[in-house]
């Protein structure tokens, strides 16, 4: 729901944010690492970012590797994915 309220555009679903959320924060994680958290319905919402362009995948293993594209940056009103842990963290403390 925190990251609902950072995002400046309503049309991603409550799953794709939470997705889009933990690669932002965590990057670069596996995809294995969010169907853990998540489940299976997580390979739907990677699909989903990845064909939005907010996310990439890259073959790592037998899993991806996600990371957060400049789509992904300029979706958030950021300069570069980089910045969004310590944009997601200045927006914590202020709650």
């Amino acid at each position: 729901n925190m990251v609902r309220t950072l995002s400046p555009y309503q049309d991603l679903s409550r799953g794709l944010l939470r997705v889009l959320a933990m690669v932002a924060y965590k990057q670069p994680i596996t995809q294995s690492q969010i169907v853990k958290v998540i489940g299976n319905r997580a390979y739907v919402y990677v699909k989903a970012l990845e064909e939005r362009g907010l996310i990439k995948t890259v073959k790592q293993s037998r899993t991806k590797a996600l990371i957060a594209t400049k789509e992904f940056a300029e979706y958030f009103g950021l300069e570069k994915p980089e910045d969004f842990k310590k944009f997601f963290e200045e927006q914590m403390k202020e709650k």
